[in-house]
């Protein structure tokens, strides 16, 4: 397995992302897709998930490609996008792994904050990658509000501004 990458690409924001206000923290996604003869879909599936990060708006994101010995254009046609968008990379594996087998690598190679799997061949809607970052972000206000909570019952408090996130500043002042 390769993992191709050009000399000093940094992942970057897509074009039309909106900047986030300065200091708060920015969260990176990576996108992870298998993909084994896939020729007629990833150039559809990188769009549809490029539109999708874009919409999100404050978000970093990568997304990673991994060919599971492909005998179609699968290749050439992820090469080729990731050499015109750094936000994209792709490995190639050097034979078959299976599908269950072959996206754990691209796993490990995930640097986002969250990490997403989509199937190349387009059985579920890339869209769908915004509902989950949405449950995702729900799931860390939960658990910082719960540890709030938690930290106040034990009489040992200190001041909510002191303790929650730079990035939940607007709940900072909420009654518990």
């Amino acid at each position: 397995m390769s993992l191709e990458k050009l000399p000093g690409r940094v992942a970057a924001q897509p074009e039309g992302v909106r900047v986030p206000s300065e200091g708060a923290p920015v969260k990176s996604i990576s996108i992870v897709t298998p993909c084994y003869n896939e020729e007629a879909n990833v150039e559809e599936l990188y769009e549809r998930v490029r539109a999708v990060v874009a919409a999100l708006g404050r978000y970093r994101y990568e997304h990673i490609f991994i060919d599971n010995h492909s005998s179609d254009r699968t290749v050439e046609i992820i090469r080729r996008i990731a050499a015109a968008d750094r936000n994209v990379k792709v490995i190639v594996n050097a034979r078959n792994f299976g599908h269950i087998r072959s996206p754990i690598h691209a796993l490990y190679q995930a640097t986002g904050d969250a990490v997403i799997g989509i199937v190349a061949d387009l059985q579920d809607p890339p869209e769908m990658i915004a509902d989950l970052v949405r449950e995702w972000e729900k799931w860390l206000f939960d658990g910082a509000l719960r540890q709030e909570v938690e930290r106040r019952k034990s009489g040992n408090v200190p001041h909510p501004q002191d303790v929650l996130p730079a990035d939940l500043a607007p709940f900072r002042d909420r009654d518990v």
